[in-house]
């Protein structure tokens, strides 16, 4: 399978829920405070002064949201999932596969284990193998699990889980962002609104910091679930 199948396009739905909402989520109130700025500063020097304000901040938003696809995914990827996983090392993928955890029944594993080895050649450690050298069993699932997910491509369910968990991370990697741009408005954007709006983003932030790494261990589980049921051939059961 061409690994071009795993890379997304500008207008499928992993980029649009998983790369431009998280980016739209940020730049809205990032502009409607900006609006509320330069309104107090120019309405008095022409009389379509609200109008310019709208062209120019939907042009300004638009770029705005194509910059920060970039930056969330940036963030959430090599920030926030590095330092859950481990860079895929404890990824819920990589911890199904070993002896020692039990998400997976054993029967299940040698299922895998045997198909792996048949597919790619790859020899994943056995127990006492895993239990002398956990790095090593780790490193090895890991290859594991990027071969398998280049045979099973975007999947079914697989490639639903793979959006979710794709917009929390990425969501989660533009939240001190957001909580930096909302304090530095509630300091400096005068106004009742501003205020408003500034609040309401950091009490946001605040409580999906709380909530978001628990929230990736769960959306990261239902992925490696159905991974690994579409690579074994069974048929996805709804959920």
């Amino acid at each position: 399978m061409s690994k071009n199948k795993l890379i997304p396009t500008p207008f499928d739905g992993y980029t649009f829920t998983a790369l431009y909402v998280p980016a739209i989520i940020i730049t809205v109130p990032a502009m409607m405070l900006l609006s509320l700025v330069e309104a107090a500063q120019i309405q008095g020097l022409f009389k379509h002064a609200g109008l310019f304000l709208i062209v120019k901040n939907v042009g300004l938003s638009i770029i705005s949201v194509v910059f920060l696809t970039y930056v969330v995914r940036a963030f959430g990827k090599y920030g926030i999932e590095l330092f859950l996983f481990r860079d895929g090392l404890r990824f819920p993928t990589t911890e199904m596969l070993l002896w020692k955890t039990h998400l997976l029944s054993e029967e299940r594993k040698k299922q895998l284990y045997a198909k792996i080895k048949t597919d790619f050649g790859l020899q994943l450690c056995n127990k006492d193998e895993e239990s002398s050298d956990e790095q090593e069993a780790r490193l090895r699932a890991k290859d594991a699990v990027g071969q398998i997910r280049l045979k099973v491509g975007p999947g079914v369910r697989t490639k639903q889980y793979n959006i979710h968990y794709g917009l929390f991370r990425n969501l989660a990697g533009g939240t001190p962002l957001m909580l930096t741009l909302a304090i530095f408005a509630l300091i400096f954007v005068p106004g009742n609104l501003a205020r408003i709006i500034s609040w309401g983003y950091i009490i946001a932030s605040v409580l999906y910091g709380i909530i978001c790494l628990p929230l990736l261990r769960h959306m990261g589980s239902h992925y490696a679930e159905y991974l690994f049921t579409e690579y074994l051939g069974r048929k996805p059961t709804n959920a």
